[in-house]
């Protein structure tokens, strides 16, 4: 995650929407710090190439329409509305999920090279057949 990831999220949108680097310069105009930005920030944007920072990325996130969760996440940054506590919430939260998963699950491999694992469903929804033991 990061510049690299960012700028093809970036540059997919603009493919998108049929926007070239020069209007997308425009629109994104001067940011609250007073730096301005032109075609070839823009082109190193879309290279992974260039420092992102979070009101360069909520910028962007705004005039092209990115989807926030998948831009922040790409970007490598948190929001700014994020704070040192929700994210070691987070952290532990995931650390508990992560020690209730039964083991075995995730790592079976099958016995026989090429097979696969179905996941067990029942035949009929009100009729569950039991399950091995």
């Amino acid at each position: 995650m990061g510049a690299a990831e960012f700028g093809r999220l970036v540059a997919d949108r603009m493919d998108q929407l049929e926007l070239s680097q020069n209007r997308l310069a425009s629109r994104l105009g001067e940011l609250a710090d007073g730096r301005i930005f032109d075609a070839t920030q823009i082109r190193l944007i879309r290279q992974g190439r260039r420092r992102l920072d979070q009101m360069l990325v909520a910028r962007l996130i705004e005039i092209l329409g990115l989807d926030p969760d998948e831009a922040w996440a790409a970007s490598g940054l948190l929001p700014p509305e994020v704070t040192a506590e929700e994210l070691r919430k987070l952290r532990s939260f995931r650390a508990a999920s992560v020690a209730t998963t039964p083991s075995g699950v995730t790592d079976r491999k099958p016995a026989i090279a090429g097979a696969r694992i179905l996941p067990f469903k029942p035949r009929h929804p009100l009729l569950p057949l039991p399950r091995p033991a």
